[in-house]
């Protein structure tokens, strides 16, 4: 009977399904409108607005920037370890 445990009536999943929906469509929106212009962002108006509090510390990319945390200099001292042994 362990199986039974695990069925779920399909009057279940479909209410399931109808409160995901309702909870989506009152809470989830877009940060953004879909036809948002962002060809504004890093350019020399932005930068220069934005300066003031530290936007040269800010990457053109976010795959380029270094992620500082503390677990990830721990794992780069770790592995320097494995590689010197």
């Amino acid at each position: 009977m362990l199986a039974a445990a695990w069925f779920v009536t399909i009057h279940e999943l479909a209410t399931a399904n109808r409160r995901i929906q309702h909870f989506t469509d009152r809470y989830a929106r877009p940060v953004l409108p879909m036809n948002s212009d962002l060809s504004v962002l890093r350019s020399e108006a932005h930068l220069g607005v934005i300066e003031p509090y530290g936007a040269a510390s800010i990457p053109a990319s976010p795959r380029s920037a270094p992620i500082q945390t503390e677990i990830m200099d721990r794992l780069r001292v770790e592995r320097a370890g494995r590689a010197q042994a």
